[in-house]
């Protein structure tokens, strides 16, 4: 029978450390990523202070309204965004 995992049960949204959430494989972490889009007229904070983890077998989805910034952070993810005029001022992937 396959079991369910609640994941503020299994640690994922404890705060821990991941060498501490059990022994799922860790295969993204995000902690706080902030990412602006600058031009010359205006500065967007397109995504603040965004974290998250995803381990083996999970499975995440973003979900938002337009313009919330879901692109922004998959193309963060990816390496992908352009520069200029996106910049991604803190947090680590």
């Amino acid at each position: 029978m396959d079991e369910k995992r609640n994941p503020a049960e299994s640690g994922a949204m404890s705060g821990c450390p991941p060498a501490m959430q059990g022994d799922s494989e860790l295969l993204l972490d995000i902690r706080n990523l902030e990412v602006k889009y600058i031009t010359d007229m205006d500065t967007v904070n397109a995504v603040n202070l965004v974290s998250l983890t995803l381990r083996k077998g999970e499975t995440l989805g973003l979900v938002g309204e337009t313009g919330a910034g879901k692109t922004t952070i998959a193309k963060a993810i990816m390496r992908i965004l352009p520069e200029p005029p996106s910049k991604i001022c803190g947090g680590e992937i």
